[in-house]
């Protein structure tokens, strides 16, 4: 998918058929506006059947689009971005995505973003050195952080469950995590890094320039301006490893697969509650029951990953992923 963020001030000039998702004040603008140019435009929304009208415009759901040859397609809101990104994904559209700028569900913060110094000189400080990224699915049982005797090690979210092990670098994403388990991550002596708008639950970090997408649409090219989030802090730690000049990196632990856990987790929009033991990580506390979490988004993972694995390819660097089985593919 091709992500471009507009304004609602300005609507692009287009050829070919548009596909419009959401059939709300915005949704019905942008039809009338380009039904008024002539172009071959089309309504979608999956809480109306197929045929059934809203002012006066039929409306087909998204399936309707699928190996369809669109040029452009709107997403039409300000909510629910991210599960409509996720249903145009599995469309396969080979088309520009427009989304507009303003709230959604899944950002939190509003961004104010200036140049962060401490982060810049981190830059290159482990050239050439190998480094691991420790992911917390259940085969780190049968993969022993703790004998790693050479490497830099990137560790995350509940990672200190894992008695005896102290990770060269600590990162938590997760809005949930942090709330949740502030007191545990704030009482670790550890280095950590933390995006800026988790200051309301952590402290005793770096914070970093974090902007929360509904789709990732870049590998940063200079940690220290911004990254964006909301994919994986997995994807995290990956570019943090090569702001550092890490070389070779290689991913433990990700394992890539949360059927046990979905299964046993009650679901409300974006959060899943967690009803039992975990055992789709490597301690069954790590979401425990009564526990909140996100929905894992895998396609959105899986296209971060494929970003970075281009971006160490273009810049002559090596990762792999050492994980002992798992469902992540993307990586050799």
């Amino acid at each position: 998918m091709k992500i471009k963020y507009i304004s609602q001030k300005k609507f692009p000039v287009l050829n070919g058929r548009i596909a419009i998702l959401g059939a709300g004040d915005l949704g019905h603008s942008l039809y009338n506006y380009y039904r008024e140019l002539g172009c071959d435009v089309s309504l979608h929304d999956d809480y109306f059947k197929d045929g059934e009208q809203s002012g006066n415009i039929t409306l087909s759901s998204s399936r309707q689009l699928k190996n369809e040859p669109i040029h452009g397609v709107f997403l039409a809101t300000l909510k629910s971005r991210q599960r409509m990104l996720q249903s145009i994904n599995e469309l396969c559209l080979d088309a520009d995505i427009y989304i507009f700028e303003g709230d959604d569900d899944d950002i939190f913060a509003s961004y104010d973003f200036h140049y962060n110094d401490e982060i810049s000189a981190l830059h290159n400080i482990h050239q050439r050195e190998p480094a691991f990224i420790i992911g917390n699915g259940p085969s780190l049982n049968d993969t022993d952080p703790r004998l790693i005797e050479k490497g830099v090690t990137f560790a995350a979210n509940a990672i200190y469950l894992l008695d005896g092990f102290e990770p060269d670098y600590y990162f938590c994403d997760d809005t949930y995590v942090a709330e949740q388990r502030k007191e545990e991550i704030n009482a670790l002596k550890w280095k950590k890094f933390f995006p800026k708008d988790q200051q309301r639950f952590l402290k005793d970090a770096v914070f970093y320039n974090g902007k929360r997408v509904p789709w990732i649409n870049r590998f940063c090219d200079d940690f220290a301006d911004h990254i964006e989030l909301n994919a994986s802090v997995s994807f995290t730690m990956i570019q943090m490893a090569f702001h550092m000049g890490c070389n070779p990196v290689y991913l433990i632990g990700m394992d890539h697969s949360y059927k046990n856990l979905l299964e046993n987790s009650s679901q409300e929009g974006n959060t899943m509650i967690s009803n039992a033991d975990d055992h789709s990580h490597f301690h069954k506390d790590y979401f425990a029951a009564g526990t909140k979490w996100h929905y894992p988004w895998i396609d959105r993972m899986d296209h971060a990953f494929e970003l970075s694995l281009e971006h160490f390819k273009k810049h002559h660097r090596e990762i792999y992923n050492a994980t002992y089985g798992g469902e992540l593919e993307v990586f050799p």
